[in-house]
């Protein structure tokens, strides 16, 4: 069964003033977050093939889709905070999707909120490490 209907639309304000542009259908259960120069119109193909009951959401990090662009630097911890913003607003516990640096920053969220997540799916991704690639922190 697919899913029909309108998106919902939410904006989140950081405490910096970052506004955060969060979309999904459904009975939150999962969250995607997405990897560098991806936005919330990665998430489409996904949501329409889920059958009834999950309901996949979906967050623009800051300077991405429809979210503030970026005001200063900006570490993988403050977009994993921003990522605990949305799942506080969709109420948690969520499946958490990560895609890309969306891995590295759904790890990150996991590792700093543990009760807000209920499950890691992570894809091409890597766990980090002394012989991952480093992250840039801006």
């Amino acid at each position: 069964m697919r899913m029909t209907g309108l998106l919902e639309r939410r904006s989140l304000k950081t405490p910096d003033g970052t506004l955060l542009h969060l979309e999904g259908q459904g009975a939150p259960t999962c969250l995607m977050v997405h990897g560098l120069g991806y936005a919330s119109w990665e998430t489409k193909p996904l949501r329409d093939n889920l059958p009834t009951g999950y309901g996949l959401w979906s967050l623009d990090n800051r300077g991405t889709g429809q979210s503030s662009t970026l005001q200063g630097p900006c570490s993988i911890d403050d977009l994993a905070d921003d990522a605990a913003r949305a799942i506080n607003e969709l109420r948690s516990p969520l499946v958490v999707i990560g895609h890309s640096m969306g891995g590295y920053i759904a790890q990150t969220l996991a590792a700093a909120y543990p009760d807000m997540v209920s499950a890691l799916i992570l894809i091409g991704t890597s766990p980090g490490g002394p012989r991952s690639e480093p992250v840039p922190v801006s």
